[in-house]
């Protein structure tokens, strides 16, 4: 079961939404067409991750012998009852290009396929968010081709079962196939490129509005304490959206249609991992990129939770236990009613918590009054800065923003408090203005809380105090929707937004509400 989507008016729409009402019970997407096809990422101008296992799947006539060849490494195997077959190739180190020769029932010849670095580029609109729609693009939009920077883009895809069967095409990245394509990965694989001197393959899986439970796949909701919660929440949705339908429809449909209020195709649990992560699998990839949470911001502990099960469905479905994911911290915004503070808190600590998992802070970047900010270039270079520093060995670049490493009473200073960051480069400063940070804020047992009187103290500390706070039990630095903040490292990084508890003070209730 498709959904196939198409945009009317601005607004998206789906045929066959009640179908996602009822449970799944149709078979998992195969074919049963007779003769030789290929998964989804296999074509003409692939890339195919270098130093890595190389496997390849397709399906052909049941019982038939299937060859793969490939930079000169040969495997051979059977399809299976269902037809479907798949060969595990060893891993390849030089560039390329070469042809990939699978030869079955009938022969298939893809060429120009090189090995390189393949990154998936997953989440909601700010991740799909195009090239010609950020700032930069007219500098990017006449750029010569880049043969060794290629593009896969995943169509919208929505099903109640996992499936195969996707219809994308590699493309070498040029003007045309770039305007459509993800700011953020482009200026991440922009950057690997330039960095590495070796092919880049971008895979974007991205849609917009999407909720986190969409890219859950079956099993791991299934397995999740929070799997009836997110059913049920999906189901009350739907139950709203259908009721404001309704309404407007019996208001002769006066004013604006009604949006989807979580409700649509991309909201449905578990459809985006079945219709655009699952035809990709078992690939093998370099590492995972992910921005989105926008759609979840009201729930951050829930998200934590959901967070980690989509890291280990990752992993495990992409055949690698320590699979880099690379994630972006919501960028500052003011409108509307979620929890954006607490969000990001739970961002960071759910950097901290997960192996091979780190976060690009972007609270300097975002737009009060705008939840798709233009500026997306400094995202997907600081995506680059995490993947240089961790999985490609780049150890003298800095990784990141400031990071609070220990909040203690100062022992010095009556009601004064420490905090230390790391990942300060030279030093901590506040832009080239040299004035105090700001968006500190200090709170007492009471509930009273204070933007702290703040000063950096050597290289990796700011000292904090506020009169009418004299004992402090926690620190909440940029703990607003869309603060205004100016504490940076020596490579202009902003401070990433906290929420923490003082060393030696009496403990606090810091938690936000779900």
């Amino acid at each position: 079961m498709i959904y196939r989507i198409t945009r009317l008016s601005g607004v998206f729409t789906a045929w066959g939404l009640a179908l996602v009402l009822v449970a799944a019970s149709s078979a998992q997407t195969t074919s049963t067409a007779a003769g030789l096809r290929l998964g989804a990422p296999f074509t003409d101008h692939m890339v195919f991750q270098a130093e890595a296992p190389v496997r390849i799947w397709g399906w052909d006539t049941p019982g038939g012998v299937v060859t793969v060849t490939l930079a000169g490494h040969e495997a051979k195997t059977n399809a299976d009852a269902s037809g479907r077959w798949q060969v595990e190739l060893p891993e390849v180190v030089e560039v390329g290009p070469y042809e990939l020769v699978i030869a079955g029932s009938e022969t298939i010849t893809l060429t120009d396929v090189v090995a390189g670095e393949v990154w998936l580029c997953s989440g909601q609109s700010n991740m799909g968010w195009p090239v010609r729609s950020s700032w930069g693009q007219k500098w990017v939009l006449k750029m010569s081709p880049q043969p060794n920077l290629r593009l896969l883009k995943v169509p919208l895809t929505s099903t109640a079962d996992p499936s195969d069967d996707i219809d994308v095409q590699w493309q070498i990245s040029e003007p045309s196939n770039l305007e459509g394509f993800s700011a953020v990965a482009f200026f991440f694989g922009h950057d690997l490129r330039r960095n590495l001197d070796r092919p880049i393959g971008l895979i974007q899986a991205a849609w917009g509005g999407s909720k986190i439970r969409a890219w859950l796949p079956p099993e791991t909701l299934d397995a999740s304490p929070h799997a009836q919660r997110l059913h049920n929440a999906y189901a009350k949705n739907v139950e709203n959206y259908e009721a404001a339908i309704a309404k407007w429809e019996a208001g002769g449909r006066a004013g604006k249609k009604p949006g989807w209020m979580g409700a649509g195709p991309q909201h449905v649990p578990s459809a985006l991992a079945n219709g655009m992560i699952h035809p990709l699998q078992p690939l093998s990839i370099r590492g995972v990129l992910w921005y989105q949470g926008e759609s979840d911001a009201w729930q951050p502990r829930l998200y934590h939770d959901l967070f980690v099960d989509l890291v280990e469905s990752w992993r495990e479905g992409f055949g690698n236990s320590e699979l880099p994911v690379y994630f972006v911290q919501l960028p500052n915004f003011a409108k509307g009613k979620a929890n954006w503070a607490g969000f990001r808190n739970q961002q960071r600590l759910t950097a901290l918590e997960l192996p091979n998992v780190d976060m690009a802070v972007t609270i300097d970047v975002g737009k009060a009054d705008d939840i798709h900010p233009p500026q997306k270039q400094p995202v997907g270079l600081r995506l680059a800065r995490l993947a240089l520093h961790h999985t490609y060995g780049r150890t003298a670049l800095l990784p990141g923003s400031p990071r609070p490493v220990d909040v203690r009473l100062d022992p010095d200073t009556p009601g004064g408090v420490l905090v230390t960051f790391d990942r300060v480069g030279d030093g901590l400063r506040t832009g080239e203005t040299g004035d105090p940070p700001t968006a500190f804020v200090l709170g007492d047992r009471s509930g009273t809380r204070k933007e702290a009187q703040a000063q950096i103290v050597g290289l990796d500390t700011v000292a904090l105090t506020h009169p009418d706070v004299p004992d402090p039990v926690d620190v909440r630095y940029a703990n607003h929707a869309s603060p205004s903040v100016n504490l940076v490292n020596s490579e202009g990084l902003p401070a990433t937004p906290f929420q923490i508890e003082i060393v030696g003070a009496v403990p606090s209730d810091i938690s936000e509400p779900e």
